[in-house]
C-alpha cells in the first residue's frame, strides 16, 4: 500500500510539472502549486516513516516551497485572482483541445481590429 501512495504523490508533482513544460499550467497558479504541495507532502511522510534522510531533505524542501509559493499566490490583490483564475480556464480549455498557438487559443485575449479605411 505505502508503494501505491508514494507513486500517486510522485504522479501529482510529475503531472504539475509536464503540464508547465507543456505551456498548460503557470507555475505560479494555485493549481500548479497545489499539485507539488499535495504530491511533496505525500512523499515526505513517507520518506519520514522509512527513515529515508535524504530523500526528507528532498521532499521536505519541496514541501516548504510549494507551501511558500500557495502563500503568496494566496496574498495577490484580487486583480491578480481574476487573472490567474482566468489562467485557470486557458487550462481547462488546453486539456480538452490540446496545447494551440496562443493567436489559435479563443479564451487568449486579443486587441481591437482597426477598422478598414482608416
Amino acid at each position: 500500500m505505502a508503494q501505491l501512495v508514494q507513486v500517486v504523490g510522485a504522479v501529482l508533482i510529475l503531472l504539475a510539472y509536464a503540464a508547465a513544460q507543456f505551456s498548460l499550467l503557470d507555475q505560479r497558479s494555485r493549481t500548479y502549486l497545489v499539485l507539488n504541495l499535495l504530491g511533496a507532502v505525500v512523499l515526505t511522510a513517507l520518506a519520514w516513516r522509512e527513515r529515508q534522510w535524504g530523500f526528507l531533505l528532498l521532499e521536505g524542501v519541496w514541501t516548504l516551497i510549494s507551501l511558500w509559493g500557495l502563500i503568496q499566490v494566496t496574498r495577490r490583490s484580487p486583480a491578480a485572482v481574476a487573472s490567474a483564475l482566468g489562467r485557470g480556464a486557458r487550462f481547462a480549455y488546453r486539456l480538452r483541445h490540446g496545447p494551440r498557438l496562443p493567436s489559435d487559443d479563443p479564451l487568449e485575449e486579443r486587441p481591437q481590429a482597426e477598422e478598414e479605411g482608416a
